[in-house]
């Protein structure tokens, strides 16, 4: 899981390292988090804490900043990876290898 949530933390704008994540970069996890699972078949290997933040974190954003971000998500998971399953098939394999 570690290892996703850093693919995922790939997809977020560039930030300062060794800083705490801004609302924005929180937000971006959230939304792979999101995107991973609405594509992949892995959803089942989430722990409910991931999901719970994950939740909390795109409710406590604005509807604007929701938007935005979700299509960006995509837009970066497509440039990687323009079948998602292909996408699917890499964060599968990081999770194996953890």
């Amino acid at each position: 899981m570690r290892k996703l949530l850093i693919v995922l933390a790939l997809l977020a704008p560039i930030g300062a390292t060794g800083q705490e994540k801004t609302a924005i970069e929180r937000l971006y996890d959230a939304l792979g988090l999101e995107w991973f699972i609405a594509n992949c078949d892995q959803a089942q290997h989430i722990p409910a804490m991931a999901l719970m933040v994950s939740a909390m974190t795109i409710s406590g954003s604005t509807v604007h900043d929701v938007a935005a971000t979700r299509q960006s998500v995509r837009d970066r998971i497509n440039a990687q990876w323009p079948d998602p399953a292909d996408a699917c098939a890499a964060f599968a394999e990081l999770q194996v290898s953890q």
